[in-house]
This record gives structure tokens, C-alpha cells and sequence, in this order.
């Protein structure tokens, strides 16, 4: 073979081994930390052992418990669904759980019993409605210390946030009962709307026009308008009303009845009309509620666990039973966590003519009763077990997770990710395809020249013929 001959067979071969490298770490094959929105997570709170239990909302059951403060009542999930804010009334305290690690990474001191608890729409404030010390927590996200207390009516409750994250609405059941309003930027009150005795549950539509409020005492749903901060209707539903929820598309409210434990039902409220249009008959004193992301499920807890309402036709199809009873105040939902998608990081390959290598206190006379708040969440890259099946007092961990797949504690999405996701998904199919064009053709060159490659490798000359 002519030297020349030799030349190009040689710079052929690295060439082929050069791309190869490349399309194949072009090609996104490597693990990534990305999140299964698909699964629908929920989580309640449960103040006989004082924990927060995850719920699997595909299977129905509960995949693992988390140890909180004692008495944990009110929940919420962050907007992203990366973190739970957990109410602990007997502790004074908020505990806030990270669901990607699902672990506690912080807890923040507040008033005393907290009840209620609420996330602002971009995640960086939670409210917390204090019922001995009447008033409100104002927690920062990004710091995890409370930047506010604001001085509300007696006795506050429940607590949500308008659409835009400009108002708080908070249930005050002392005296005639109120609904405080809270101007989120000053941190001031700025209204009161008198509503019916003994208001919980409080809930806002997704346009920020309405807002549904349970007054437990008389049996009703007070409406109020937003724009007036007047009660506009009076819904009368079954007997002791507590948490209150609207549907996503804001179509329909479901309202919790209590009853006196032999008649629990929830009342399903045309928003259109403002009647009743069906009560399903569910568990044994049911207190909270919380709709699915997609409108299609209700979830109500009660003392035995979870009943879930089909929309379309308001009828139990499925129970899921949690340990010492459940319950929920308000409407807690989000979608599943917002994750880092970047590929983990690839070996350093160094490439050459002559060779390759690589670089390397429960209340006795209480039933156990817990909130719960319903949210997406992934566990791609994360394998759980219960305590059941490890003995162990906390979840445990059955992979470990890189540092760039986790969150850090005060990480804070401001934007939806959707705004570039169509870009995104081009760029990934283009760089997808690139890598396997280059590395099939890179193949078929290596595959021609074999006998070169294994020589080069071997740092002799092929054998001329």
C-alpha cells in the first residue's frame, strides 16, 4: 500500500472513531432527572402519629410517610409542586417537605396553632393563618423565615389566594363571622366581608371573581364578588360544611358536609346557577377536598381515608384507606415538580492516530383526622419503600440522586416551563437525530476500515498485501 493510501486509511479510521464519540454522546441516552406529570401525587397529614403521608393516586395507596411536628392539620403545595408546606398546630411550627428527596429540609416558626396554610401562585410566599394568636405568617420561600405577620380577626382558619397573588382571603370564625382580606404587597388589611357563622373552608375560582366560602355553623356557601367584596348568593348544602374546592375550569364547586357522622356527604355546586346539581354520599365525616389538575377527580378525605368522586358522574370510584383517619382544609393542588432536565455529565474522551482512552400531643377523644393536599410529582429517578418494609421510622432511599438533579432548598421557578418547551422539544429532536446519523455513519466507517482501527490500536501498520 502507497504511503499516501496509508495516510487516508488512517485519517479515515479517526475520523470514524471521532464521530462515533460524538453522535453518541449527542444522543440523549444518558439518565436524566425529568418528571412523570402523568402521576398525580397526594398528601395528607395525619395528627395521630404526626406525619405526612404520600399517596399514589394512580395505584391508590400510600407509598411512604413522612415524620412532621405534632398535630399537623393544614397543607399546601407550591406551584411547582417541588415542596409542601405543613401546618403543625400543637409545634407552632411550619415543616417544609421537599418531594423530590422527600425528606423535611426546613421548619419555620410561626403564631400559635397554625391551622390553614396557602402558597402564592409563583411560589414565593406562604401564608399561614395563626387561630390563638389571630393573625397571619407571611413566609419568604427563598429564605424560609416569616418577613410578615399581619393582625387579622379572631379566630382565622382557612386562608387563599387569589389567581394573580395580589389578595388573601382568610376565614375568621369568632363573632358573626368575616373574611379578612389581605393586600399581598403591603401586607395590610384592606377589607372585611361578613359572611355566615363559622367560616372554614375558602376557596377562590381560577379567574380570581369569585370566592366560595363554608360557614359550618348555618349550613351555606357564601359567594362573594371580588370586585365588590359583597356576599352576591347563599348556597344552602348538607349539615356542618368545612372544606370547599373549585374546579379547575371553575364550572362546578364541591363543598364537604360533616353531618352529625351518619349522613357525610358532599354537595356539588353549579357555579352557573349556584345550586345543587347532585350530594354523593361518602366517608365518615368528611372534612377536606381537593380537585385533580384536570378537573376529571375529587378527592375527599375522611376518618377512614379517601374517597374518589368520578366528575362526570359524581360517583365513587375508588376508596383508598389511610391509618388513623385523613382529612383536608381548602384546596391544595399542583402540577408534578419542576425538575433539572440537562443531561448528567459525560467521561472526557481524549482521541488521537495511534489510540483512544477515556477519562475518566394527639388528643384522645380526637379520631385521628389529617389534611392532605394533592399535587404531581415524579420518583423517576427515586425508588421509595414504606415503613412497613423497612422498619424504619422514614422513607428510605433506594438510589441515589446526583447534586444537579436536585433541587436546591431555595430554588423558586418564576416562569412556567411550558414557555419554551416547544423550542425545546425541536432542539432535542435535532440534536437527537444529529447524534444518530453521525454515530450509524460512523459505524459503517469503522466497519470498513477494521483491519486499520485494530492496528491503530495496536500502534503497528496494517499488513500490506
Amino acid at each position: 500500500m502507497k504511503k499516501k493510501d496509508r495516510s487516508d486509511s488512517t485519517f479515515l479510521a479517526s475520523t470514524a472513531l471521532l464521530l462515533f464519540i460524538i453522535g453518541f454522546s449527542s444522543t440523549p441516552l444518558v439518565a436524566t432527572a425529568q418528571s412523570d406529570s402523568s402521576t398525580i401525587y397526594a398528601y395528607a397529614t395525619t395528627e395521630y402519629d404526626n406525619t405526612v403521608s404520600i399517596i399514589n393516586t394512580v395505584t391508590n395507596t400510600v407509598e411512604a410517610k413522612i415524620n412532621v411536628g405534632v398535630d399537623p392539620y393544614g397543607i399546601a403545595v407550591n406551584p411547582t409542586g417541588t415542596r409542601v408546606y405543613v401546618a403543625n398546630a400543637a409545634s407552632n411550627t411550619v415543616s417544609i417537605i421537599d418531594t423530590i428527596t422527600r425528606t423535611v429540609i426546613s421548619t419555620v416558626n410561626v403564631g400559635v396553632k397554625p391551622w390553614g396554610v396557602a402558597v402564592n401562585p409563583d411560589g414565593t410566599k406562604v401564608y399561614v393563618a395563626n387561630i390563638e394568636s389571630s393573625s397571619v405568617s407571611v413566609i419568604d420561600t427563598t429564605t424560609n423565615t416569616v418577613t410578615a405577620t399581619v393582625n387579622v380577626g379572631d379566630y382565622p382558619y382557612g386562608v387563599a389566594v387569589n389567581p394573580t397573588g395580589t389578595k388573601v382571603y382568610v376565614t375568621c370564625i369568632e363573632n358573626s363571622g368575616t373574611v379578612d382580606i389581605i393586600d399581598a404587597a403591603t401586607n395590610i388589611v384592606i377589607g372585611n366581608v361578613n359572611v355566615g357563622r363559622g367560616p372554614e373552608g375558602v376557596a377562590v375560582n381560577p379567574t380570581g371573581t369569585k370566592v366560595y366560602v363554608a360557614n359550618s355553623f348555618v349550613n351555606n356557601v357564601s359567594v362573594i364578588d371580588t370586585d365588590t367584596n359583597s356576599v352576591t348568593a347563599t348556597i344552602d348544602v348538607g349539615e356542618g360544611p368545612y372544606g370547599v374546592a373549585v374546579t379547575p375550569d371553575g364550572t362546578k364547586v364541591y363543598a364537604t358536609n360533616r353531618g352529625n357522622g351518619n349522613a357525610s356527604t358532599v354537595s356539588v355546586i353549579d357555579t352557573s346557577t349556584n345550586t345543587i346539581v347532585a350530594t354523593v354520599n361518602v366517608g365518615t365525616y368528611p372534612l377536606g377536598v381537593a380537585v385533580s389538575p384536570d378537573g376529571t377527580k375529587v378527592y375527599v378525605v375522611n376518618g377512614g381515608g379517601m374517597s374518589v368522586i368520578d366528575t362526570t358522574t359524581n360517583t365513587i370510584i375508588a376508596t383508598i384507606e389511610i391509618r388513623g383517619g385523613s382529612s383536608a382544609f381548602g384546596q391544595f393542588i399542583g402540577p408534578a415538580p419542576v425538575q433539572d432536565s440537562t443531561p448528567l455529565p459525560v467521561a472526557d474522551v481524549d482521541i488521537d492516530e495511534s489510540s483512544s482512552s477515556g477519562g475518566s400531643s394527639h388528643n384522645s377523644d380526637s379520631p385521628g383526622y389529617s389534611f392532605f393536599a394533592i399535587t404531581g410529582v415524579s420518583k423517576d429517578t427515586i425508588g421509595y419503600v414504606t415503613k412497613e418494609e423497612t422498619g424504619t421510622e422514614e422513607p428510605t432511599r433506594t438510589e441515589t440522586v446526583t447534586e444537579e438533579s436536585t433541587p436546591a432548598k431555595t430554588e423558586i421557578e418564576t416562569e412556567p416551563e411550558e414557555t419554551n418547551s416547544g423550542s425545546k422539544n425541536i432542539l432535542d429532536y435535532i440534536n437527537t437525530g444529529a447524534g444518530v446519523i453521525c454515530a450509524f455513519a460512523a459505524l459503517i466507517g469503522i466497519f470498513i476500515e477494521r483491519d486499520k482501527i485494530a492496528a491503530m490500536i495496536k500502534g503497528n501498520n496494517p499488513k500490506q498485501k
